[in-house]
């Protein structure tokens, strides 16, 4: 592998990834408090996947989210985007060599990308993450992309439980019959609405306050161990959502 030397090439990427957001004041980087974006540049930071001069700048490496989460939500799977320093070590040998004979001189910024050992990447990642944040997957994407505007949808869950929520003229409902209520007054929210009311300091004039709610849906759920009691789950697909407007319409239905 002589003819390979040792260079590093800003490659942009998708990194997709979850989270126990228990320990954190939500995903983004905010001054002053935990939060799981920090965590995860500091962690690519410490990978030497960024460079000293761009660390604490989100915007130098091309930062952005699909979706924003508040503090205390987990997530099974969110994405972000950005560039990273990728040097030749983390190529896949034999290809690398294989590749490097073809090109002059030694590899391209292309033929990285085409031997790259993805899961090595990875590896090196969660070396520097915390138990509650780990990196599943990488994939490259195009200069032009941006995850927060390439998103489809967004979808949320809360476990709701019976014993709280079921409570004064509904107690003496049978638990299917309280969810199914809960299911029906829940769907008044699908389609296109304007939720002004359910942000800090909406205007209903605003555009942006219109969100397109895909699917609702609401389900009785019980975990198989180490949980007890019966739980509502609320299932909600979106286009996007507003600042705070899941858990404050989760919050109106339990009121």
């Amino acid at each position: 592998m002589d003819k390979l030397a040792s260079k590093s090439y800003k490659i942009k990427v998708a990194l997709f990834f979850g989270y126990n957001g228990k320990a954190y004041h939500g995903l983004q980087k905010a001054s002053g408090v935990p939060t799981v974006e920090a965590a995860l540049e500091k962690a690519l930071y410490d990978a030497q996947f960024i460079a000293e001069s761009n660390f604490g700048d989100l915007k130098k490496i091309g930062w952005a989210r699909g979706s924003r989460t508040d503090k205390g939500v987990h997530a099974c799977i969110n994405t972000i985007n950005c560039k990273l320093m990728i040097d030749d070590s983390y190529v896949n040998k034999e290809d690398a060599v294989e590749l490097a004979k073809e090109e002059t001189p030694g590899l391209t910024k292309k033929g990285v990308k085409e031997t790259l050992n993805r899961q090595a990447v990875i590896a090196a990642i969660n070396k520097h993450l915390p138990d509650d944040i780990k990196v599943f997957a990488l994939r490259f994407v195009t200069k032009g992309f941006n995850v927060k505007n390439s998103a489809r949808s967004r979808r949320y869950e809360y476990f709701l439980p019976l014993s709280i929520v079921k409570t004064g003229e509904y107690a003496s409902l049978s638990d299917e019959e309280f969810v199914e209520k809960f299911d029906k007054t829940l769907k008044i929210f699908t389609g296109s609405h304007n939720f002004h009311n359910y942000t800090k300091k909406g205007d209903y004039k605003d555009k942006s306050s219109v969100r397109v709610m895909f699917e609702l849906k609401a389900s009785l759920f019980t975990f198989s161990s180490g949980v007890p009691g019966s739980f509502i789950l609320v299932n909600l697909l979106g286009q996007s959502f507003m600042y705070n407007q899941i858990r404050k319409m989760v919050g109106m239905l339990i009121y």
